[in-house]
């Protein structure tokens, strides 16, 4: 979390952005996590809670495998299929990048830097923003494999274990 906190405060010096905002899926419960929200009216890299996503919208997600811009809340049926999108452009975002975040061929989330100005974002900061979503996904994957490693470590404990209880049960006379 850190880390990812660091890259959007650097982020924002390469490509001038009013939001940041790192989304993280949850495939297994079809939710969407904003895990980091950067820029003005945060809390300080507040996350906020959980988004429930539709079967359509998760569908969509998952095959967004192209970074675009967006400089219309209608022009991507996405961004128009989600309320809390709608209310960005309602509250005065007027540009956004939208990047997904690949890694080991899985799309683990997606980077939307929002900005006020209608003309904020060109090929260029598409381009930029692209490199740093790969930097993000990066370390998401890192997390992942991590929390994976740690999860496969506990079940094996727990069958070694089991495996010493059946061990010292079959040296015990009936």
């Amino acid at each position: 979390y850190e880390i990812v906190t660091r890259v959007a405060r650097q982020a924002r010096n390469l490509i001038p952005y009013d939001r940041l905002v790192v989304v993280v899926f949850d495939q297994l419960n079809s939710t969407a996590h904003d895990w980091l929200i950067a820029g003005h009216d945060t809390d300080d890299d507040a996350v906020a809670p959980m988004h429930k996503l539709t079967t359509e919208q998760i569908k969509e997600y998952l095959t967004l495998n192209e970074p675009f811009i967006v400089r219309s809340a209608n022009s991507h049926s996405l961004l128009s299929s989600m309320e809390s999108n709608v209310t960005r452009f309602e509250e005065g975002y007027r540009s956004l990048l939208c990047v997904p975040l690949i890694w080991n061929n899985e799309i683990l989330g997606v980077i939307n830097i929002r900005s006020k100005s209608a003309t904020a974002y060109d090929d260029e900061s598409l381009r930029i923003a692209i490199q740093i979503g790969s930097v993000v996904a990066t370390v998401l994957g890192r997390v992942k494999l991590q929390s994976s490693q740690a999860q496969a470590e506990q079940r094996r404990n727990a069958l070694t274990a089991i495996s010493k209880i059946a061990a010292n049960a079959s040296n015990i006379d009936s």
